[in-house]
């Protein structure tokens, strides 16, 4: 098997495509680029803000479930009481 193909130089067609890299669908296709680059970022900074508010009403709702709780345990031998006279 010979490999010799694989190392010549490539063809004077392989230069004048380089240069295609300044062209205006070049140009065209890196503004398109940064624009949905800058879509991305707006998203992410978005989602990051989002989360913040969640994680806060997440521990915000701890607290209120936290003092429910201690509401119920303060008026477990009320209620108690209160349905234990209703057989009298």
């Amino acid at each position: 098997m010979r490999l010799g193909h694989l190392f010549t130089p490539p063809p004077s067609s392989f230069s004048s495509a380089i240069t295609l890299s300044t062209s205006p669908i070049s140009k065209l296709r890196a503004a398109d680029d940064e624009r949905r680059q800058a879509k991305r970022n707006s998203l992410a900074d978005r989602l990051t803000v989002e989360a913040n508010a969640l994680a806060d009403l997440k521990i915000e709702k701890a607290a209120v479930e936290g003092e429910r709780r201690t509401i119920d345990a303060d008026l477990g031998p009320v209620k108690y009481l209160a349905t234990g006279t209703k057989d009298g």
